[in-house]
């Protein structure tokens, strides 16, 4: 029995000997002056935060391969959309200037304009009203520009103001800066 309390004695001592000196050794690497392992931060999480945008005095800007302008408009409003082949931008409530070579030839105002880059036209409706550098003006319901060829094309209730001359019609043809013309369906008036 002695022998047994012996055994038993002498794994606790040997216990309490192993703890001791491992807190021994715990305590000095403790007790050392030596810099903290710095943790580790996760990784920065993404913002998921959605993207909302307002337009106040919303401006455009359209230029030629070369950086002219062709077209500067404000707009109150406006939508795109593009997919593989085309961009399309619908303007609402518009005013714009027209340009040819660079230059400033007309502006135009609308209640909407939609620009295609496939067919590289504009067209404006709703109460369309174009008036070159040199004060002539023409108002339509419906106006189309194709500024590769220089050709602006007013469609319905078509009028055309130049100094004292009134022309009406039902469609006109003329360039970006209302210097030539053509009429289909009008008369003209002198004042």
């Amino acid at each position: 029995m002695l022998r047994h309390v012996y055994n038993h004695m002498r794994r606790g001592i040997s216990g309490l000997l192993i703890i001791g000196v491992a807190a021994g050794l715990l305590a000095g690497c403790a007790g050392k002056d030596r810099q903290a392992t710095p943790k580790r931060q996760p990784p920065p999480t993404e913002d998921k935060t959605a993207l909302k945008a307002e337009f106040r005095k919303a401006e455009i800007t359209w230029a030629d391969a070369e950086g002219r302008p062709v077209m500067d408009a404000r707009f109150k409003k406006a939508v795109a959309s593009t997919d593989s082949e085309n961009a399309r931008v619908e303007l609402l409530g518009v005013k714009a200037s027209l340009y040819q070579n660079g230059k400033r030839a007309s502006s135009l105002s609308a209640e909407r304009i939609v620009a295609d880059s496939r067919t590289k036209e504009i067209t404006a409706s709703g109460s369309v009203k174009v008036t070159s550098a040199d004060g002539s003006s023409a108002w339509s319901e419906r106006a189309v520009w194709k500024s590769s060829e220089n050709k602006l094309i007013g469609l319905g209730n078509v009028k055309l103001t130049k100094e004292n001359i009134t022309i009406t019609a039902d469609k006109f043809e003329a360039d970006t800066a209302l210097k030539k013309a053509r009429f289909y369906q009008g008369k003209a008036e002198v004042e």
